[in-house]
């Protein structure tokens, strides 16, 4: 089984990698000279310094205009969501006593994740 440790170690990471995705959003914003504070009337766009004009539309109007990209990206979102819950079940085929480190039980659930969030990111990185 897996240790207390390596719970202990995950959360402080996760929250680290969290606080300088903040940072560096904060950081760009800074740059473009868009205060999250500001209100829609007092941004300004960089190129001319015009007023931006802004609306606002209700999220059902939105809704209606973009059915079928809101299902996608529902659809996306729960297969993503659901995919931790199965990946622990997944057991490697090979028996535990004559199969290399890489596919014991400790070794192979977080290779799994780890495949897993690579191929999420690469698929996000290649739609951009």
């Amino acid at each position: 089984m897996a240790s207390p440790k390596s719970a202990f170690i995950y959360f402080p990471t996760a929250t680290f990698v969290s606080r300088s995705c903040l940072l560096r959003f904060l950081l760009l914003l800074s740059r473009h000279r868009i205060s999250p504070h500001k209100s829609g009337s007092d941004v300004t766009d960089s190129e001319d310094h015009a007023p931006a004009i802004h609306t606002q539309v209700s999220i059902w109007v939105l809704l209606k205009k973009l059915e079928f990209l809101f299902f996608a990206i529902w659809l996306c979102f729960l297969v993503t969501m659901i995919f931790p819950v199965y990946t622990q079940v997944i057991l490697s085929v090979r028996p535990e006593d004559m199969s290399p480190r890489m596919f014991k039980l400790d070794v192979f659930i977080p290779i799994g994740f780890m495949l897993w969030n690579l191929g999420d990111l690469s698929g996000g990185v290649v739609c951009r």
